[in-house]
């Protein structure tokens, strides 16, 4: 009997190896929070482990399986490079090895497949759980998904030299707290390859959280921010920047709906800054949905209403400043217009399906491009200020006759009257009754395609919305500003005018009293 127990005591002991090893070797090396068990590796890229140390020069072994490579700590920083692998094959450990054994990190069951992050604010956090079709959906989820949840609790910071979220395999457990939107993606990804190649899901979805949360210190001087800027960046994102992926899906602009200026601007700076740490990836960018107002009549405090019109078709521009961006339009997809909560709309299915057969059609070779909306390629103005031409990137269509959606602002921000409007091929040209210094299509809240929109592509999905500068408005004249000072002042300062005209009254009719009663003397 006390050999059974001391043979039990040494196989816990030597189980147990790695992490009481965590304790020891955090303060001398530590491997990026994304590298846990089960993780999956992206194919066909060159694979980067990498990780932190405040030993400067500090030498480390790095075994990607049976290949080994030296890697030198510089700037605080470790990485280990390894050729590119094929997808599948036999799982196999990782493992770095500083100058002791007790100075070890031992990582298992890694495989190598495709990886995809699923990135945004409540839309993405939106999870599985609440999906109508859960349990029939957490019944049949394919065997060869592994997931990594991020949420809005991991912004406090991930804790020093630990893993605190862990690559698990996709189950009822496991996906009960991830992405709906990345779930249903990553079935129907699995389903439409045959199963052939392991995914693996990054989920990082933060409720709440305008673009200046998920930006580097760096690019978010002099940016407006509903919360703290680079709290996201801070917290996830820069553990896992230096990960080569199959591809990013964007959900996000709901927070940046009065913060829309500098869109476009810092988020193609954002991607092109990840991309030099992680190698190229495309970006597939989810359309924000239409907003709708509680209907007359009813009680509206359960509804939530925002006026994110423009941020969305600021959003719809992006494959102008962002190389290999593809929009994915869901203007479509709501046939129902009375949901509870119409700013995070349950109709997650229908928005994974467009960005899977987009990320199909472009990526995996199955299916054609007309499953994916036709993107704006260039807007700019025709022979005069008056005309504007829109080229996008695949041939167009209009259902119902008539081309409905756009719209022009002048240089002095009034409304301009359409003269004009042709759709062929791949162009729309506009011509207005003034210069224009804004084009818009579809930037108002309840926009829908098939109503207020009818531009699409040949297969039937609908043209992102957009909100385009031309050109600067028109500056107010000397007068105008002097005008608009004055009467920005009465309105900020109408208590104090007041009470100073009201003691300037009480003063003159102290005076006139005063005056008056030495007359009678």
């Amino acid at each position: 009997m006390r050999r059974i127990c001391l043979l039990v005591a040494a196989c816990l002991l030597f189980a147990g190896f790695p992490v009481l090893a965590g304790a020891d070797y955090a303060d001398t090396f530590d491997i990026a929070p994304v590298f846990t068990d089960n993780m999956v590796l992206q194919a066909g890229k060159e694979i980067v482990l990498y990780g932190t140390s405040p030993d400067e020069g500090k030498q480390l072994a790095v075994f990607l399986g049976e290949e080994k490579r030296e890697a030198a700590v510089a700037d605080g920083r470790w990485e280990a490079r390894f050729p590119a692998r094929e997808a599948g094959g036999e799982p196999f450990p990782v493992q770095v090895q500083g100058s002791s054994a007790a100075e070890h990190i031992f990582i298992e069951n890694v495989t190598v497949g495709d990886v995809w992050i699923v990135m945004g604010q409540s839309n993405v956090e939106f999870n599985a759980t609440a999906l109508t079709e859960w349990d029939e959906l957490s019944a049949r989820l394919p065997g060869n998904i592994r997931v990594l949840t991020y949420t809005s609790l991991d912004l406090a910071g991930l804790p020093t030299g630990a893993r605190a979220r862990q690559w698990r395999q996709l189950n009822h457990l496991s996906a009960a707290q991830a992405s709906a939107l990345g779930v249903l993606f990553a079935e129907g990804l699995a389903v439409s390859t045959g199963f052939s190649t392991p995914i693996g899901l990054i989920s990082a979805g933060f409720r709440g959280q305008d673009l200046a949360a998920f930006l580097p210190a760096h690019l978010t001087k002099k940016m407006d921010a509903v919360e703290e800027k680079g709290r996201i960046y801070e917290s996830v994102i820069q553990h896992l920047e230096a990960l080569p992926i199959a591809g990013l899906i964007w959900y996000q602009g709901e927070a940046n709906g009065v913060l829309y200026k500098q869109y476009t601007e810092k988020f193609s700076a954002f991607i092109a800054g990840w991309r030099e740490k992680a190698g190229h990836f495309p970006v597939y960018a989810v359309e924000l949905s239409p907003c709708f107002a509680a209907p007359a009549g009813t009680d509206g405090a359960s509804r939530q209403y925002m006026d994110f019109g423009t941020v969305r078709g600021v959003i719809g521009t992006l494959p102008l400043f962002v190389p290999d961006l593809t929009l994915c339009t869901t203007s479509d997809l709501f046939a129902d217009k009375l949901y509870a909560n119409s700013l995070h709309p349950p109709n997650k299915r229908a928005v994974a399906s467009r960005v899977l057969g987009a990320v199909l059609a472009r990526q995996y070779g199955i299916g054609t491009e007309e499953a994916v909306a036709p993107q704006i390629a260039s807007i700019s103005f025709g022979e005069t200020p008056c005309e504007v031409v829109l080229t996008y990137s695949a041939p167009l269509a209009v259902t119902g006759g008539e081309c409905l959606g756009f719209s022009g602002i002048d240089r002095e921000w009034n409304p301009a009257e359409i003269l004009a409007l042709t759709v062929e091929d791949r162009q729309v040209r506009v011509t207005f009754d003034r210069d224009i210094c804004i084009v818009r299509y579809g930037c108002h809240p309840e926009d829908v395609f098939g109503e207020t929109l009818t531009l699409m592509g040949s297969g039937g999905i609908p043209a992102p919305n957009l909100w385009y500068k031309l050109a600067e408005p028109d500056k107010p004249s000397l007068l105008s500003f002097a005008l608009l000072y004055f009467v920005t002042f009465i309105v900020r300062a109408w208590p104090f005018i007041l009470l100073a005209l009201a003691g300037a009254g009480l003063w003159l009719w102290r005076k006139k009293y005063r005056k008056q009663k030495k007359k009678e003397k």
